[in-house]
Parts: C-alpha cells; structure tokens; sequence
C-alpha cells in the first residue's frame, strides 16, 4: 500500500461561510467534529502503513477544541504535518505562539479569500482582510513554516494581477499556490449552483488570458482542466517554468483522505460520499490495508482514474494530465468541455 500523505478532516464547522466551499453539504454542523480518541487511532493506523505527512482539514481546524492535542500527538510521534487554515486564529500572536511550541513538523498553510476587505466580506460573509494579512506576517516573524494559497473563480480570474499588487502592497511577497476552484457535489449529485459558471476548462482558458500580467514569479499553479483544451502557448510557458502541477492523488492512489467519523473518502469534494467506515470496514492498519486493495475500492479508484476521452489515448500530454480532474466529468463530458473550449478559440 503505497500511501504518501492522509488528509484528516477534524470538523466540518467553520468560521467563515465562503461561496466557494467545497463542504457546504455538511452544513457546518458544529457537531460533525472528529474526538481525539479516533483521532489517535486513525494517526496510528496511517503511521503503520508507513505514511509520514499529514494535513489537517476542516471546516476550519484551528477553531477545534482539541486542535492543540491533535499537534502534541503529531509531534510526540515526530510527524510531519500541515495545518490548512483560512487563517483568522493566526491573527492572533499569542496564538501563533502556541503553535510555534510544535517546531518544525508543522507547517501553515493559509488560504486567502480575496484581495480587500469588501471582497472578503463578499466572500466568506466576514471582513477578515486585514486579519489575515496580520496572520501571514506573524507567521513569517515567528519563523513558522507557512505557504499561502489563493482559489481562482469565474469571478476574480480578471483581477488575478490585481491580487498579487495588493499582496506586495500590503508587504506580503510568499510563494503563492494558485487552483482553479474545484467542483463540488451535492448529496443528490448535482453540481453545487456556485460551481456551475466555473467549469474547469473556462477557468484555465480565462487564466490564460491574464497570466503574463502577473509582476512576479513567485506563484505556481494546479491546473485541473485537460491540458489539451487550454492555450497551447501558456501550456508550454507554465511547463516550461515548472509552475504547473496537474494529476492529483486519485490517479495514484496515495491519498488517505478521513472525514470526521472515520469515513473514508475518494476526494475532498466529494463530502458526504464515503467508500469505508470505521469500525466497519476496517478498525486498524491491516484490515485497512485489506479494504484500500479489495475489488470494491480499486474498481472505484479505476473509475474516477479513466481516461474521460479515447482522445486522451494518443495525447502528448496524457503524461502530464491524464484528462484532468475527474470530478468535473460527474456533470459534463469531455465533449462538452471541448464544445466550451472552441468558443474560447473562437474569441
């Protein structure tokens, strides 16, 4: 079982309601919180399988009661682990303090949902700007490990150079990660309605219209569209540079991803939809290890792994991309996606 890094999802409640959240099907529910109990064993169960990173998920898991058990056991089983955020808790120095006491195994990594206060407050329902500006520069002072990371919509892929001037402004130069905002489902299997205008392909294709504007080459960039149905110029400008990351862990299979309960799931977007439970399906590293290789999961895994098109058979770039992220084929087809690229030749 050859698995590199687990995902644990501690809660699902959050402190910001942000448009684009790939969870809104858990409603937030204070609630759906993982306890340090099973915490433990699912870190156990990882560990003896070999696998030595760790991300730590929400919701939002800085606002968990037990967030600062979760790091001590990390630490105390010398595991390297990251905390994605959206940062608000990081405002605070006194905070940052605490974490800073888990050394170098953990890193922060922020993610930031808009370029001012009015879109923030746009965004997730809060003004949290300013704050969060405060939270990457507290970070950087204290010498945490910290990266940052900026989801790119339909709404703000034209202002993309805007937000990496305002960042300098504000005296934030960090590497910036940058993704397309990926489709979620709701439990009917629909397309959450704020995913429906931001199809991968127009994203990419959109981006690609803006990229050089960009004054700085601190960034680089997941591109979940099929590389194929992008300008072929900025293709080669981001492979060329080494700022593109396509294929995710679902093609490889060398994600664990844990909800709340113990729940097993294919991908972060797909809330709701778990493959295994614990306690059911597996309760340690080896009955795990059973059910990562029955026929049930790796038919699962094979599915969501197909080639979305017999045009990706003999693509130059399959290597690279291998037909993009396959969520976004749950409600359009590679056909579909192709018609939505040739209007973008079209222009």
């Amino acid at each position: 079982m050859d698995v590199r890094g687990c995902w644990i999802t501690v809660n699902r409640s959050c402190n910001l309601r942000c448009k684009w959240c790939y969870a809104k099907s858990s409603e937030y529910d204070l609630d759906n919180s993982m306890d340090f109990t099973l915490f433990k064993k699912l870190v156990d169960i990882a560990t003896d399988l070999k696998v030595k990173n760790f991300l730590l998920i929400g919701g939002e898991p800085t606002i968990h009661p037990d967030f600062f058990q979760f790091l001590r056991y990390l630490k105390n089983n010398n595991l390297k682990h990251i905390i994605v955020s959206n940062g608000v808790k990081f405002a605070s120095r006194n905070f940052c303090l605490k974490v800073q006491k888990y050394g170098g195994d953990v890193s922060v990594d922020i993610s930031l949902k808009g370029i001012s206060s009015s879109d923030y407050k746009e965004n997730t329902g809060h003004d949290n700007f300013c704050e969060v500006i405060q939270a990457i520069k507290n970070l950087r002072e204290l010498e945490i490990k910290h990266s940052i990371s900026y989801v790119i919509t339909a709404e703000n892929v034209a202002s993309i150079s805007l937000f990496f001037k305002r960042l300098r402004d504000a005296g934030i130069t960090e590497h910036v990660n940058l993704a397309f905002c990926n489709p979620a489902l709701n439990l009917d299997g629909a397309f959450e309605n704020s995913f429906v205008n931001n199809t991968q392909v127009e994203l990419a294709n959109s981006f690609s219209k803006e990229y050089k504007k960009i004054e700085t080459e601190n960034y680089s960039l997941r591109d979940s569209a099929p590389l194929c149905l992008q300008n072929e110029d900025f293709i080669q400008d981001m492979l060329h540079a080494g700022k593109i990351a396509t294929s995710c862990h679902v093609h490889t299979r060398r994600g664990l991803i844990f909800d709340t309960k113990g729940e097993l799931l294919l991908c972060n977007s797909l809330v709701g939809f778990n493959i295994g439970k614990f306690g059911i399906d597996y309760n340690d590293a080896q009955s795990l290890e059973k059910f990562w290789d029955s026929p049930y999961v790796v038919s699962l895994y094979q599915k969501l792994s197909n080639l979305p098109s017999s045009d990706c058979l003999n693509c130059d770039k399959k290597q690279y991309c291998a037909g993009g992220c396959c969520i976004q084929y749950f409600n359009n087809s590679f056909d579909d996606l192709k018609k939505i690229y040739a209007k973008y030749r079209e222009v």
